[in-house]
C-alpha cells in the first residue's frame, strides 16, 4: 500500500500547486513498476520461504529466504526512492518528467 500511498502524497506536495500553471507529470510517471514487482514478489515469496525454512529447521533454506526477502527490500527502497526524489528541488523537472 506505501506504493500507491507515498506517489499520491509526493505528487500532491510537489506538483498540486503547478497543476493548471503548466505540464506536471502524472500520477503514474512517479512510480518505477519493475521495483514495486519486485518489492511484492520478493516480499511476499520471501516471507512464505522463510516461514516454511523456520518450520523445517533448515540454515540453508532460512538463508535462502532470507535473501530473498532482502532482494524484495530493496525493490521496495528502490520504488520508495525514486518517489521521494521528486521532493527534491528542481526547476525544470516537471518538465522534463512531464507527458
Amino acid at each position: 500500500m506505501m506504493l500507491k500511498i507515498v506517489p499520491f502524497l509526493v505528487w500532491y506536495r510537489a506538483y498540486a500547486p503547478l497543476a493548471g500553471r503548466g505540464r506536471v507529470p502524472m500520477l503514474a510517471d512517479l512510480s518505477w513498476p519493475v521495483a514495486e514487482a519486485v518489492a511484492f514478489v520478493g516480499l511476499t515469496s520471501g516471507t512464505v520461504m522463510l516461514a516454511a525454512a523456520v518450520a523445517n529447521g533448515v540454515p540453508e533454506l532460512i538463508r535462502g529466504a532470507g535473501i530473498v526477502l532482502a532482494v524484495g527490500a530493496g525493490g521496495f527502497a528502490a520504488g520508495l526512492v525514486r518517489v521521494l526524489h521528486h521532493l527534491v528541488p528542481c526547476p525544470l523537472r516537471h518538465t522534463v518528467t512531464a507527458r
